[in-house]
């Protein structure tokens, strides 16, 4: 009997498709590769929230609180009038921030707290991780009866939740 060798009904691949078949794999393969590595990697990052809420609370007293006042809020310049505790507890109401502010310019020498019994205590558990703390002096403008450079001490207190 004489075989007869049948055509397959398969096209033939080239050598031309080869080489794209094979690049296409290593392609998927090096992707992958990647996907997985980056998946593998530790991407968590910690964001201290408490930092930025202290940093934020300490900017609006300054901002806003105590700030002198003609035809606008003059950020950064103190009117000795507007820095009393009362403005302050008014303007931050948050039971877990506390600070102490002492404003000392000429001769003269004022502290105002928030949250002041609260703060006497907080500003000895800073070391501890439940507590953020911010402690700095600020060069400033004063404003009573006329312009006075002074310096400001902030020590802040955050009980983080």
């Amino acid at each position: 009997m004489i075989w007869r060798l049948q055509k397959s009904k398969m096209p033939a691949i080239t050598t031309k498709e080869t080489v794209y078949m094979i690049a296409r794999i290593f392609y998927l393969l090096f992707v992958t590769g990647m996907i997985l590595m980056i998946l593998a990697l530790d991407v968590s990052r910690e964001v201290n929230a408490g930092e930025i809420e202290i940093n934020t609370l300490v900017k609006k007293a300054l901002y806003s609180c105590f700030a002198y006042e003609d035809v606008r809020e003059r950020p950064l310049i103190i009117d000795v009038k507007k820095f009393n505790t009362k403005t302050f507890d008014e303007c931050i109401r948050l039971s877990r921030f506390s600070a102490e502010f002492a404003l000392t310019y000429g001769d003269k020498t004022l502290s105002v707290y928030n949250n002041e019994k609260v703060h006497l205590v907080n500003k000895r558990l800073c070391d501890f991780k439940n507590y953020e703390c911010l402690n700095y002096e600020k060069n400033i403008l004063v404003y009573e009866e006329g312009f006075q450079k002074g310096k400001l001490k902030i020590n802040a207190v955050l009980q983080n939740a």
